[in-house]
């Protein structure tokens, strides 16, 4: 008994929507494409102006859906989290991954290191991009080093490059602990 599209569609859904072996996929494509293929169909109906808007559309889709997946956040020591939420808004704040306080470090965090102790960070101050608009962009020539003391929960900053190589002397903050750009410690 050959079924009609209506009846077709529920089924089409149902095996669809469970994880294939090679054996129920040989079957689903058996029961429904030679037989039945939506896509097929409405690219059937369509003419070849609407086909070129329906490419356009999804690709706009796909594209714009895409937006905050090169967002992420990096476990510090102690509670302290690196939470990047757009290209230039990445912070430092304090938390247990799920519920956070306010932010210790404000963006644009652009590196970070830490030990057993001490938790280090570079940031660039963001400006207004022009006077019409709203958006920030960093400021290249506005940079500042941070110090935290997780172990105190002292947070010295923000320091100019002179301030922090003199705050690192006095702390006796190792040379070698350097300062890692936070892309890289996405993976890490």
């Amino acid at each position: 008994m050959e079924l009609n599209l209506i009846e077709k569609l529920p089924l089409f859904l149902h095996y669809f929507s469970y994880p294939m072996t090679k054996d129920v996929q040989k079957n689903r494509n058996f029961l429904f494409f030679p037989s039945f293929n939506i896509f097929k169909v409405i690219m059937g109906v369509l003419n070849v102006k609407v086909k070129k808007i329906l490419l356009v559309a999804v690709v706009c889709l796909l594209l714009s859906a895409c937006a905050g997946m090169a967002d992420y956040d990096v476990d510090l020591p102690s509670d302290y989290w690196v939470i990047r939420s757009s290209a230039h808004n990445i912070i430092i704040l304090r938390g247990d991954g799920t519920l956070f306080e306010e932010t210790l470090v404000p963006a644009k965090v652009t590196q970070v290191g830490w030990n057993e102790k001490f938790i280090v960070a570079k940031q660039v101050n963001l400006q207004k991009e022009s006077n019409e608009s709203d958006y920030l962009i960093p400021n290249e020539k506005n940079i500042h080093y941070w110090i935290i003391n997780y172990k105190t929960d002292e947070i010295m900053g923000p320091l100019d490059e002179n301030q922090f190589l003199e705050r690192k002397n006095e702390l006796q903050i190792p040379e070698n602990l350097k300062l890692t750009d936070v892309s890289k410690l996405r993976n890490s």
